[in-house]
């Protein structure tokens, strides 16, 4: 549950119902000074409760529009492969720094409840234009952004014994495919490399249709890579509509749907926020009974 873990436990639904791993969002490097205030209060009240953490880390962008064809945040960028266009903060020694403070704000002991981080959620979007959801234009960003993976993934496991990292796709990957530009389903071989080295796979379904279809797609897709294990990272239907969420809760939470995923490698799923299963009583009724029914009954790790 998110989307912050700040006051999580004492959430109706988290009091209610067996959730058994809280969601904060980093998106600023404003948000440290909040990520702080974790390392003596939040984080340990999580941990004591038995649950894990859980962080989502995406470049959140400015509203600065002065960039390349208007692009929010992005620039032309120094890297090893040559320039790139792209949101600069990932690339940055200042994220890399900035992540050594966030892993000790939120990490725990290696033999307690896990932290589980992924990292660069929807990922396809931090390069300029539409270079993101194709590696024949976006490669030389990926590649730097590999390296930046790594060295971030790296430094969770140096400062926060129980992290465990995943890059986050955004899973409008499953929705398209061109092989002969590596665009969409074609996108997921060339980060062979990074997700074998990760410790999970992590994807979003944020679509405004069809966020079953998608998932399934891309459980079964990332099952094919490291352990085979896979994270719903932040679920919510984009355009906030009640009748997508509906049709989502009814075609997720079934026995087949559950059996299906969980056989596939799903072992957990983040809703981004409690609003939408708040909104009525029937809804808050129906999460409830979903969490309890097929609840993982502890953190499932070591993830082997």
């Amino acid at each position: 549950m998110g989307s912050q873990a700040y006051g999580a436990l004492d959430k109706t639904i988290v009091k209610e119902a067996p959730v058994n791993m809280i969601t904060s969002w980093y998106n600023f490097r404003s948000d440290m000074s909040f990520f702080d205030k974790f390392r003596t209060s939040v984080t340990p009240q999580i941990y004591a409760a038995g649950k894990a953490m859980h962080l989502v880390i995406w470049d959140g962008y400015t509203l600065d529009t002065s960039g390349p064809k208007g692009w929010p945040d992005a620039e032309m960028v120094k890297t090893k492969y040559g320039p790139v266009c792209g949101a600069s903060y990932p690339l940055s020694r200042e994220f890399q720094a900035d992540m050594v403070r966030l892993a000790m704000n939120t990490g725990g002991p290696a033999d307690g409840p896990p932290l589980y981080v992924s990292m660069f959620t929807e990922f396809q979007t931090y390069p300029c234009h539409e270079d993101g959801n194709y590696w024949d234009t976006g490669q030389n960003y990926y590649k730097a952004l590999k390296d930046a993976y790594r060295e971030a993934k790296d430094t969770f496991h140096k400062y926060a014994p129980n992290s465990k990292v995943a890059l986050t796709w955004g899973g409008w990957a499953a929705t398209f495919d061109d092989p002969s530009r590596g665009g969409g389903r074609s996108m997921l071989p060339f980060f062979r490399d990074v997700m074998d080295e990760s410790d999970f796979q992590s994807f979003q379904a944020m679509g405004n249709s069809e966020n079953v279809d998608q998932s399934t797609w891309m459980v079964k897709a990332l099952h094919n890579y490291g352990n085979g294990f896979s994270l719903l990272a932040h679920y919510k239907p984009d355009n906030n509509s009640l009748d997508v969420y509906d049709a989502d809760m009814a075609g997720f939470f079934t026995d087949a749907k559950m059996a299906e995923l969980k056989v596939n490698g799903l072992f957990g799923f983040s809703f981004m926020e409690q609003d939408m299963l708040m909104s009525s009583q029937s809804r808050y009724q129906q999460a409830k009974a979903a969490i309890t029914k097929y609840q993982v009954p502890a953190p499932p790790w070591p993830l082997t």
